[in-house]
C-alpha cells in the first residue's frame, strides 16, 4: 500500500513532532518535516509530497507565498494553517493558490479526516469561516 506523504512545515519543532505523532499512527500516512521555506522546497525536490500543511508564519516568506511556491514545484495539495485565522487571511491564502486553510486547533481525528478528504478533492476550510 502506498502511503500518503504529508509535509508538516512549521518553525516549531514541538508542534511538528506532535503532528507527526498524530499522523504516523495511521498506516496510510507518512510524514516529512520542514522548519522553513528552504526546508519545504528541499522536501518537495527530494520527493514531491501529496499534501503540504504550511504554517501561516513559516520563515522567511510566510505560508501564503510558500503555498504558491508548492503549487509551482509539484502537484501537492497545499493547506495553510494557523491559530485563529481571519476571513482576510483565508481569502488571501486561497487566492494565492492554497487548496485549503485550517485552524490549528483542529482535533487529531479531524486533521486525519481532513487530510483524507483533501485527497478526495475536498477543500478544507475552518467551519467558523466557511459558514459566513
Amino acid at each position: 500500500m502506498r502511503r500518503t506523504r504529508v509535509l508538516v512545515a512549521d518553525p516549531l519543532l514541538i508542534f511538528r513532532s506532535a503532528v507527526r505523532n498524530v499522523l504516523e499512527r495511521e498506516s496510510d500516512l507518512a510524514v516529512v518535516e520542514a522548519a522553513d521555506v528552504a526546508g519545504v522546497e528541499q522536501a518537495i525536490r527530494d520527493n514531491c509530497v501529496d499534501i503540504a500543511l504550511i504554517d501561516l508564519d513559516i520563515p522567511p516568506a510566510g505560508g501564503i507565498a510558500t503555498a504558491h511556491r508548492v503549487s509551482e514545484l509539484c502537484k501537492a495539495k497545499a493547506i495553510v494553517w494557523s491559530f485563529a485565522p481571519t476571513h482576510v487571511v483565508v481569502h488571501d491564502a486561497i487566492s494565492a493558490g492554497a487548496d485549503g486553510f485550517l485552524d490549528k486547533e483542529i482535533s487529531p481525528e479531524g486533521l486525519v479526516r481532513t487530510l483524507r478528504g483533501t485527497l478526495q478533492g475536498e477543500a478544507p476550510l475552518p467551519r467558523s469561516l466557511a459558514a459566513l
